[in-house]
């Protein structure tokens, strides 16, 4: 059964081979290709949320379907998206109206996707090479989520969607309503959901504590000025309660998200969007703390004493961007320019309470994880493409410019032996930019392109001004660098897409080397020591030098034919470090260090093969699907962190969709079925008493589902 993904994908490519291209009429290329499929793989590098079958509990989950997609999982939400092996700053998580989000945590319990409700979202996609430039600072990739924005109607009216589900191992329930209405003048959408999840049980009976809370709310109005304008104003309010994270320290006791965003639209006589001008603020006020954990209420071996830690923090993320379309002569493109300021403040209160030789001890230590921390950053681009149409080729240049700063109000100094380790100011970084996509379309069914660019990047906040906090995935607390250089990516990019009555087929290949690589570097205990207990040290954020990715994805989607249609994808990335530093540990001590080189990056997602397929029986309303998911042993690991090979896993998933109306539907089916006791490479290990002690989070068990949608 595990070689099953396998012969379907070389089946479907000795199928895709047959296919003859037609001398027809050519045209230029468009750079999305969209199947007819029902399912969820509408394209390479994108998917539709409403596609699936089951309640969308997380939009990191749903990312994991994609080909070369994956995510780092701490408990039973909040997936922290990983793509191509990049991951945390390296991608830009953003919206249609080019929003960005700064969570709470340092430890990532709040990654940009939690902030937004799946039930939003009408499309994810991954924007690659040059495209990048067009959203930010970016150098593995760009994650767009297209939240639906409201429309004119020509007379007035309205619509509405109710969706509700269950899934069974949580003990889950989803809720979402949304209506939305208007006419030519004013339009509005409203939207609201919540999701109440318990523990999951995994493949082994064993429980999870992963439970957690989320609510939502969206208002958003538009108006038609002119003819040719809009203004477009949403607000929506987000929280996120009593959030359990078996893989992390400590639990998310709440987190409040409000998002602000105010949009001008102007449009050409095609009704195409021709300018966008959008605004937005957000503001995260998140708590957490280890009030559930053992080590806060009772004294755990080897300790003496209990500990009790909150984390209060408030991040602000304020930004303008303007997109402007151009076209004259044979030239088309985008100019525009963005701002976001990143404002962050946030504090740890331990109290410690020890027993020694029958004294009892109290003691408070306040720690600032960041101290009126700053970003800010100026950023302009153009995109301009040109046709070649006797050769049918289109050239694509894209150029970006960003003016980066930051600076803290911090009190926090670290020289020692006249070596600045940590020292507060203003930092300026120029970051230059740019990229070169040719494609070519040597007939009406194939389209080729080869894509090259060098991103660069600024650190982000836990890079720049993170103290003693265990935010990696190694057991050290983390400090962070001021004087961090950006980091860089040269990558090359050939690209294939082929069309036919069959389906689609479209394949990937790049290389990437990354430049001044950003990870942590050991410090002597005499310069600083931890602040968390348990940690073998602390590790500052240093630039390490070159490191080499390589990797693509395959995607292949049929045509439906007589209700039929079935598809298959695969990804994956190897990486490795030039330089890297294997520190040797004895008795929870570090007693040395060995240079390594060419050793494989950590934490990089194993290669992950899927295949699924639809029949519908028009005559009965009924859709059953069935799908496999194979993803393959990772024994490309890293010696320097003391990295496990990680064994392979099958899933099987199967479900039935059944029209009972025009207006009303319902999913029935049961993922993993199997009831397959698995981990990801990517799982955190759950933290326990004993620092040394390596405990698998393991992926949830089988899970019987339904969910149902109603339209009106």
């Amino acid at each position: 059964m595990k070689i099953l993904p396998f012969s379907f994908c070389f089946t479907l490519v000795s199928l895709f081979l047959s296919v003859q291209a037609q001398d027809t009429t050519y045209q230029l290329p468009e750079f999305n290709i969209h199947a007819n499929s029902t399912y969820n793989l509408q394209t390479i590098q994108g998917l539709r949320p409403q596609n699936f079958p089951s309640p969308q509990s997380d939009i990191g989950t749903m990312l994991r379907s994609m080909p070369n997609s994956a995510g780092i999982r701490r408990g039973g939400s909040a997936i922290d998206p990983v793509y191509r092996g990049f991951r945390n700053n390296q991608l830009l998580i953003t919206t249609n109206t080019g929003l960005t989000i700064e969570g709470g945590c340092p430890n990532r319990m709040d990654p940009t996707t939690s902030h937004i409700d799946a039930e939003e979202v009408q499309y994810l996609r991954w924007e690659t090479g040059s495209n990048m430039l067009l959203y930010g600072q970016a150098i593995g990739g760009v994650l767009v989520m297209e939240i639906a924005e409201p429309k004119q109607r020509t007379q007035w009216g309205f619509n509405g969607k109710i969706q509700s589900g269950f899934e069974s191992n949580f003990n889950g329930f989803s809720n979402s309503i949304s209506l939305n209405g208007g006419n030519k003048r004013v339009f509005f959408s409203l939207s609201a959901g919540n999701k109440s999840y318990g523990n999951y049980t995994d493949g082994r009976d064993s429980i999870i504590k992963s439970s957690f809370q989320k609510d939502f709310v969206t208002a958003k109005i538009g108006v038609a000025l002119t003819a040719k304008q809009q203004l477009l104003f949403s607000y929506t309010r987000s929280e996120s309660r009593a959030v359990r994270f078996p893989a992390l320290p400590m639990d998310e006791r709440f987190d409040y998200t409000d998002i602000l965003n105010l949009s001008y639209l102007f449009y050409d006589d095609f009704k195409n969007e021709d300018l966008r001008i959008n605004a937005y603020h957000v503001r995260v006020d998140h708590k957490m703390d280890n009030f559930d954990r053992p080590q806060a209420n009772q004294i755990v071996p080897p300790s003496t004493g209990v500990m009790r830690a909150e984390s209060v923090v408030d991040a602000i993320t304020s930004g303008v961007n303007v997109k402007k379309r151009i076209h004259f002569n044979h030239f088309k493109g985008f100019v525009g320019g963005d701002f976001h300021q990143i404002e962050k403040d946030g504090s740890r209160t331990r109290n410690m309470i020890m027993n020694m030789g029958g004294l009892t001890t109290t003691s408070t230590k306040y720690d600032n994880l960041w101290k009126d921390a700053v970003i800010r950053n100026i950023g302009i681009y153009g995109q301009l493409s040109y046709p070649f149409k006797s050769i049918r080729s289109l050239v694509t240049a894209t150029l970006r410019f960003d003016q980066h700063q930051h600076f803290s109000a911090d009190t926090f100094n670290l020289v020692k032996n006249e070596v600045n380790y940590f020292v507060k100011g203003t930092h300026n970084n120029p970051l230059f930019s740019f990229g070169v996509r040719y494609d070519y379309k040597p007939t009406q069914n194939v389209l080729l392109s080869m894509d090259a660019v060098s991103a660069k990047r600024s650190p982000n906040m836990n890079e720049l001004y993170i103290k003693r906090m265990t935010v990696g995935f190694d057991n050290y607390d983390y400090l962070g660098n001021p004087n961090l250089k950006p980091e860089s990516n040269n990558q090359l990019t050939f690209s294939a897409r082929l069309s036919g009555k069959k389906g689609i087929l479209g394949i990937n290949v790049f290389v990437s080397q990354v430049n001044d690589y950003i990870g942590g570097v050991l410090l002597p205990s005499s310069v600083i020591t931890a602040a968390t207990q348990g940690s073998l040290g602390v590790k500052q954020y240093s630039n390490l030098g070159v490191a080499h990715f390589y990797g693509g994805e395959l995607v292949l989607n049929s045509t439906p034919k007589k209700g039929f249609e079935f598809g298959a994808t695969a990804g994956y990335t190897y990486a490795v470090l030039e330089k890297s530093t294997r520190y040797e540990i004895v008795n929870n001590q570090v007693v040395g260090a060995t240079s390594i080189s060419n050793d494989p990056m950590a934490e990089m997602p194993a290669m992950s093969t899927s295949a699924w397929a639809i029949y519908k029986i028009s005559s009965l309303n009924l859709s059953p699907r069935l799908s496999l998911e194979y993803t393959l042993p990772q024994n490309a690991i890293s010696a320097a962190n003391y990295e496990e090979a990680t064994p392979d896993y099958l899933l099987i998933n199967a479900s039935v969709k059944y029209s009972f109306k025009k207006w009303a539907t319902v999913d029935i089916g049961v993922n993993n079925i199997l009831n397959q006791a698995y981990y990801d490479h990517l799982n955190r290990r759950v933290v326990s008493s004993n620092p040394l002690e390596k405990i698998k989070l393991y992926e949830p068990g089988r899970v019987f589902f339904v969910n149902l949608k109603l339209q009106f």
